[in-house]
């Protein structure tokens, strides 16, 4: 996941509202499962024998079951405890799934299973939440804006694409090379979903938002970067 720094901000065009603090969670491989299974609200283990994770939540319990091969990162389905939201009172639980590094929400209070990533943006009223995932070798994120029900808003690349003919080759079928990508997601104050979009050459575009028009969710203002 790339970060720009903040002392860009002052490049940005127009004026942004002020953006909540509502914490972004993630899955962090780094940190000890056990240590984060201890600071759960309700019960979680591992069944190593069973190659299982078992989270007691607070109506009931929900296992989540590796699938072989158990030793390689990018085959197979695995299942980790990573922390709960406090904000979306649901636990994170991260899955990597064949070269995809995701997760699930598991809401605390009914056992409901969301689709979510390895890392989830919450909204400031904890009614809809940003999640990300990625798959291994794409050069970019993969961003799904959700409801508390499971209704997806919006779900695509994080950034735009543009179709692209392969030089000196005209009869060869184009491709779809990356314009820009989004980045720094963050909820403002007034419960919208802001983004930076950086243009494929780094140079900081501007801030873009997610708004709903005639029924559908998209990212306004819609420009393009200069080729």
């Amino acid at each position: 996941m790339r970060y720009v720094l903040a002392g860009l901000s002052a490049l940005l065009i127009g004026l942004t509202p002020l953006c909540a603090k509502a914490q972004a969670e993630s899955c962090d491989v780094n940190r000890d499962e056990i240590s984060l299974m201890h600071g759960a609200p309700g019960k979680v283990r591992r069944l190593p024998s069973e190659h299982t994770l078992v989270v007691n939540y607070k109506g009931g319990v929900k296992r989540f079951v590796d699938a072989p091969p158990y030793d390689e990162e990018l085959s197979g389905l695995h299942w980790r405890y990573c922390t709960f939201v406090q904000a979306l009172n649901a636990y994170l639980i991260g899955m990597s799934k064949d070269g995809l590094f995701s997760g699930k929400l598991l809401l605390d209070e009914n056992g409901r299973l969301l689709d979510a990533g390895h890392t989830v943006y919450p909204s400031p009223d904890g009614t809809k939440f940003l999640a990300v995932e990625q798959e291994d070798g794409m050069d970019g994120e993969l961003w799904t804006v959700s409801d508390m029900t499971g209704r997806k808003l919006w779900s695509g690349y994080a950034g735009t694409k543009i179709p692209q003919q392969p030089r000196g080759k005209p009869d060869m079928k184009p491709y779809e090379a990356i314009e820009s990508n989004y980045e720094l997601p963050r909820w403002t104050g007034q419960g919208q979903l802001q983004a930076n979009q950086v243009c494929a050459a780094g140079k900081l575009k501007r801030v873009i938002t997610l708004k709903l028009k005639d029924g559908a969710w998209s990212w306004k203002p819609s420009i393009h970067c200069a080729n």
